[in-house]
């Protein structure tokens, strides 16, 4: 279990003061043999396109990695179990790609996606990047499922802003 994992690092590893954000609520989508680890990230799938995220976005982002298979569009999710710092393996498999599309449930500005971003381009990153994410850093109020829709962070917008990468 995920929270599991983050508390027992959080308690056991980490040093000084430590965050754990954890969505209420149920598991939007879990796919088939997930476990959760305790990597700094996870990378699921292959491909040249990578969606990179973190927090309950990765369902979203695995399924849509699913349906793109179906249509011979190939991608990797590179899930960041450890936001702050970003970590450096991440960056590496990042730099793999040609595109990367961030997904991030938070402000666009100021947010992790923005911090990737920079380390991306300090190790001299040449490829498309865009980052999906509150332009305003708030959102209105409605249902989860509702806003993810408006936000394109569901299943459908995340494929379809990869297509249009």
């Amino acid at each position: 279990d995920e929270l599991e994992i983050a508390m027992d690092r959080a308690y056991n590893e980490e040093k000084g003061f430590t965050a754990i954000r954890y969505p209420r609520g149920s598991e939007i989508y879990k796919p088939e043999n997930y476990k959760a680890s305790y990597n700094d990230f996870d990378v699921f799938g292959e491909g040249d396109i990578a969606v990179v995220t973190y927090g309950r976005i990765f369902s979203n982002a695995y399924k849509a990695m699913e349906e793109l298979k179906e249509e011979g569009i190939n991608i990797k999710v590179i899930k960041l179990n450890k936001i702050i710092p970003i970590p450096e393996g991440a960056v590496n498999e990042a730099l793999s790609v040609n595109k990367i599309l961030f997904v991030e449930e938070g402000a666009k500005s100021g947010g992790i996606a923005e911090s990737f971003s920079l380390e991306l381009l300090l190790k001299s990153y040449k490829g498309e990047m865009k980052i999906t994410a509150a332009e305003k850093g708030f959102v209105p109020h409605g249902g989860m499922q509702e806003l993810l829709k408006e936000l394109k962070m569901d299943v459908e917008g995340i494929k379809e802003t990869i297509r249009n990468l």
